[in-house]
């Protein structure tokens, strides 16, 4: 993973610790969604799938609800579809 990918993790994983340790049953009814979202965007971003592994980090990060405002904008630039449709474009 690269330097973002890991803040956008560290984030993440920080709102789930919130979501283990909160006294809301809510909260903790959204902890089994928390880290199947963070399995999946750990695997897009180990794929090369970084816009997809941005919403799931995002998703994680709103999903607490002391969660602080840390996992920014989704970079879909960076997606691999984009990638790879500019690859096959001819000039």
């Amino acid at each position: 993973m690269r330097s973002w990918a890991f803040d956008w993790d560290d984030a993440a994983s920080d709102a789930i610790i919130r979501l283990v340790q909160s006294r809301s049953d809510s909260d903790l009814r959204q902890v089994s969604n928390a880290v199947s979202q963070m399995r999946r965007a750990r695997r897009n971003c180990e794929g090369g799938w970084v816009a997809l592994a941005c919403q799931d980090y995002q998703a994680i990060g709103r999903g607490s609800s002391a969660a602080p405002a840390e996992i920014t904008i989704c970079p879909t630039s960076l997606a691999r579809d984009d990638v790879s449709h500019r690859s096959r474009e001819q000039p």
